[in-house]
């Protein structure tokens, strides 16, 4: 049985949950990609929500167990690349709350650990890194493997067919629920600013 998660950014405006949240509902990971760096240094907030090999705590479920019920007039929307994730955070003090991800007929997101409470043994433990070959340091010891782990990927797209199932897949919580139109239009950066971005991780 998954728990109920408070949803907060850095200042308090932006507030959700996370219902039937765990274990068995969805999968934590550090991601040490590349853009998931970028979006740290983006938004500000690189020495707050990066580890110290530049991976970022995400806990991967089903966009329909996300409600957002306050400061969703805060939110705000990027893509660092066209193909990317849509990355929403609260501009009120640049907390990122979570990447927003399709496959076909499902939603997904990756809750960044910088807005969510210490519940955060309830959800469970990493099941390890991803992306390991963009991660910064010494690699040696990382418990990460190169591209996405078999077995998170089997056990993430096994709890996306279960929401699928269950009828949560038709909750959109970036969007307006009488138009389901995006909240806002996602903004996309332009090529010599996510360069930039990308130069700054390396610093």
């Amino acid at each position: 049985m998954g728990c109920e998660v408070d949803i907060v950014c850095a200042c308090g405006a932006v507030r959700g949950r996370l219902h039937d949240a765990g274990p068995s509902t969805g999968v934590r990971s550090n991601c040490y990609c590349a853009d998931c760096q970028a979006y740290a240094h983006f938004l500000g907030c690189a020495d707050t929500v990066l580890d110290g090999h530049g991976g970022t705590d995400i806990y991967l479920i089903g966009a329909g167990h996300l409600e957002l019920t306050a400061g969703t007039e805060q939110l705000a929307c990027v893509r660092l690349t066209p193909g990317g994730p849509q990355r929403w955070y609260a501009q009120c003090c640049n907390t990122p709350i979570a990447n927003l991800g399709r496959v076909p007929g499902i939603a997904f997101v990756g809750m960044i650990r910088a807005c969510w409470d210490a519940e955060v043994d309830r959800i469970g433990p990493s099941r390890g890194g991803i992306h390991a070959r963009t991660a910064r340091g010494d690699r040696t010891a990382l418990d990460a493997t190169d591209g996405m782990a078999p077995a998170i990927l089997v056990r993430v797209l096994v709890t996306l067919v279960v929401d699928r199932l269950r009828g949560r897949h038709r909750c959109r919580p970036f969007a307006d629920p009488d138009s389901g139109r995006s909240l806002v239009a996602p903004r996309q950066l332009g090529p010599a600013e996510y360069q930039a971005l990308l130069a700054a991780t390396s610093a």
